[in-house]
């Protein structure tokens, strides 16, 4: 963690992130349209991550930006083996980076 001069100060704090984004389903029994949680790319979830960036620029935060790959199971826009896994978290810390 930073030297805690910052406003958050000495707390620690972990920034971490996982995109998602809803995919549409069916409306139930009574028409309420229903949704699935998925998770996708960090570029391609409903999060605004270059505002995120600039907030955490604009709040000095000086701790750890965690990126979160978790693409397998039911929640994946799609199953990865394990080297498409690599592949993608690759992929997602360069966006990431870039935006830093």
């Amino acid at each position: 963690m930073g030297n805690g001069d910052g406003p958050i100060g000495s707390v620690g704090v972990t920034c971490w992130d996982q995109e998602f984004s809803l995919e549409q389903l069916e409306r139930d029994a009574k028409g309420q349209m229903q949704f699935r949680t998925q998770y996708v790319p960090l570029a391609d979830g409903q999060a605004n991550l270059p505002r995120f960036i600039q907030r955490l620029r604009e709040i000095k935060y000086d701790g750890v930006v965690s990126p979160h790959s978790e693409y397998q199971g039911q929640s994946s826009f799609r199953v990865l083996d394990s080297t498409e896994l690599l592949d993608q978290s690759a992929k997602d810390l360069r966006f990431l980076k870039s935006l830093v």
